[in-house]
């Protein structure tokens, strides 16, 4: 019931969330040890001494994003230190804790709750994650101060599904995480995080699964995000990003598991570049025994 693993990681925790969309993910090189001794609870604890990024082929130190000179710099710490717990109360409800800490860059807790709920012929959906961040020890990336709020809120019947997504940063900094990674925020996307100092966003998106209409394997995906009231130096600013997906994965045959993923991306900012973006992925899944 408890695993040790020692080497090259790819974690999947709220507080580090490695970055998958290049053929090779961002990895890490520590120890990491999971537990479920105690029932329906999944603990985690570990510690990580260096990154790898998508498209390099040597470690390095862990460092602080610092998107839009959000920070003093691309602040490295010695460490990272990981901790925490994912515990299932019934079926529906589930409830999260961590705490990370990059030595010397900042701290951070993580408080989560995730929840499902049929009402009528479909079903309920909820989403809620709160952090909160200060700079730790030397402070080597300058102060840090937020309190991060986002939740995710949906309906899904047959085969669709709306959802509903309000993110808000408060105090005195930006959200800080690891370079490369992805925050788990409800509205980071393809582009943007939206989360700069007191900025306030929200999101719409629109889920539909085709094998409910007899085209297994296929789905899409769109989304709209507004972000508004962002304190970027001495400016406030506001963006927006609009994202569609689609995707197939082959059922059966010869090429069974392949997928193929269209991406494309249109973001908007006051004061960062604007980009529009199309990806295509293309990715196979095989059972080694």
């Amino acid at each position: 019931s408890t695993e040790l693993k020692v080497g090259s990681l790819i974690p999947a925790l709220p507080t580090l969330r490695p970055n998958d969309g290049m053929i090779l993910p961002q990895s890490f090189q520590g120890a990491l040890v999971t537990s479920q001794a105690l029932a329906d609870t999944l603990v985690t604890a570990g510690q990580l001494r260096q990154a790898k990024a998508r498209n390099d082929t040597s470690y390095e130190n862990i460092t602080l994003n610092n998107k839009n000179n959000r920070f003093t710099r691309n602040a490295p710490g010695d460490h990272l230190s990981l901790a925490g717990f994912d515990r299932t109360l019934g079926k529906q409800l589930t409830f999260s804790y961590h705490y990370a800490q990059l030595s010397d860059v900042y701290s951070q807790q993580f408080a989560g709750v995730v929840a499902t709920q049929p009402l009528g012929t479909g079903k309920l959906s909820a989403d809620m994650r709160f952090f909160s961040s200060t700079e730790q020890g030397a402070a080597r990336g300058g102060p840090i101060d937020n309190r991060a709020f986002s939740g995710m809120f949906g309906y899904g019947v047959g085969a669709q599904a709306f959802s509903v997504g309000y993110q808000r940063m408060a105090g005195r900094s930006a959200f800080p995480y690891v370079e490369g990674s992805d925050a788990y925020l409800v509205n980071f996307s393809q582009i943007g995080d939206f989360a700069e100092a007191h900025e306030r966003s929200w999101q719409a998106r629109y889920d539909l699964n085709f094998d409910r209409l007899g085209v297994p394997g296929l789905t899409f995906m769109s989304r709209y995000i507004s972000g508004n009231e962002a304190q970027v130096g001495a400016a406030q600013g506001q963006e927006w990003e609009r994202d569609t997906e689609v995707k197939y994965v082959i059922q059966s045959g010869t090429f069974k598991n392949l997928a193929l993923r269209v991406r494309d991306a249109t973001y908007r900012s006051s004061f960062s570049r604007d980009a529009d973006e199309v990806r295509v992925l293309i990715t196979y899944t095989q059972a080694l025994w």
